[in-house]
């Protein structure tokens, strides 16, 4: 078995910390000089609390790559199953600020429960997605569980008021499907709606310029007109 060193994706680790350096040194250059005295202090202090959890998130991503992956399926359910409750008593409890009831606080330390369920759900839902084989039957099966998973975290949010987290979770749908193997058309055939309902609201042509791009592209692809 080759050492873990050697199965890492050196060039995603390279992007992840390029963009992290990029974002630091976007935060220093617009936290010090001359105009940071008309900054708040929360703000002033941005670039020492980006730096700090920097660190903390290389401490962590160095224990997960040394762990193997039967640690994380075996914490897959556990982790997600504690989220959502982190997220119910947020919900009933939590502390609003900017308008989301999202934060809960334990004495001085605050966290935003529904980050660390992002994390919880996906391992969940790779936990039974890498159970599936692509070529079998039970893919479908599969990917209507992965669904369902990710159901109950967005309907969690709702009383939190935090529409963007919905949204996250909703938006990894498509992505662990089509990490799960389901074809590109099908995919297509699950956002298409979306996208043409929102381009409805903002400007009617586009929605039917999306409607009909999406139309012939899955009659090219699948060449089957009950598709379209």
């Amino acid at each position: 078995m080759r050492p873990w060193y050697r199965q890492l994706d050196w060039l995603l680790l390279a992007a992840w910390f390029g963009l992290v350096g990029l974002g630091l040194v976007a935060i220093f250059s617009t936290t010090t000089g001359q105009g940071a005295e008309y900054l708040l202090d929360s703000v002033k202090g941005n670039y020492a609390r980006q730096v700090q959890w920097f660190v903390i998130s290389v401490v962590a991503l160095g224990l997960c790559l040394t762990r193997p992956p039967r640690f994380f399926q075996a914490i897959a359910w556990p982790a997600y199953a504690f989220g959502l409750l982190l997220m119910i008593v947020t919900a009933l409890i939590g502390r609003e600020i900017n308008g989301a009831k999202a934060w809960l606080y334990i004495g001085g330390f605050g966290l935003q429960t529904s980050e660390p369920v992002k994390v919880a759900t996906l391992l969940a839902v790779a936990a039974i997605l890498s159970t599936r084989n692509p070529r079998e039957s039970g893919l479908r099966q599969g990917i209507l569980a992965a669904v369902l998973l990710l159901i109950p975290a967005v309907i969690v949010t709702g009383p939190q008021r935090d529409t963007g987290t919905g949204l996250v979770f909703l938006g990894l749908i498509p992505i662990m499907l089509f990490w799960s193997g389901l074809p590109l058309w099908v995919l297509a055939m699950m956002i298409a709606p979306a996208l043409a309902g929102y381009f409805s609201i903002v400007y009617m042509p586009v929605a039917v310029a999306v409607t009909v791009l999406f139309t012939l592209g899955v009659w090219v692809t699948t060449r089957n007109r009950k598709m379209v």
